[in-house]
């Protein structure tokens, strides 16, 4: 079987430093995206005939339903790393009361939904996280 590993990184924005130019002015200095588990993914990367998707949270946060169902039927191996609970839990739909006004907004348990895809053989690691 081939190495399909999806990683959901321990990634972050380092926003630099602020300066305070005035009592009505402050400004960040430098933007950064970094991804702390980058040695890991190029690590899996030298496997032969290994595949490797690599997002941060913040994607599994906004990822559809349906794009988390199509993940699972990818992925060999599912690796989280620094990954908080809620990016599994409260989907960015949950907030938007256009979404909500007239109706209940309910999602598939993420949780139960990985649950029964390691239960069916899937690789699960968690490094780190909340």
């Amino acid at each position: 079987m081939k190495l399909k590993v999806w990683h959901v990184e321990n990634g972050c924005i380092l926003t630099g430093n602020e300066f305070v130019e005035s009592p009505f002015l402050s400004a960040k200095k430098n933007v950064e995206v970094l991804n702390y588990g980058q040695p890991l993914v190029d690590s899996i990367k030298k496997i032969e005939g290994a595949e490797v998707i690599s997002q941060p949270s913040w994607e599994l946060y906004n990822m559809a339903p349906e794009a988390f169902d199509e993940r699972l039927k990818w992925a060999t191996t599912i690796i989280f790393g620094d990954v908080e609970t809620k990016c599994m839990m409260l989907h960015p739909d949950f907030f938007d009361r256009q979404v909500w006004t007239n109706k209940f907004v309910t999602f598939p348990d993420c949780f139960q939904i990985l649950i029964d895809w390691i239960q069916d053989g899937g690789h699960f690691h968690m490094n780190g996280g909340w």
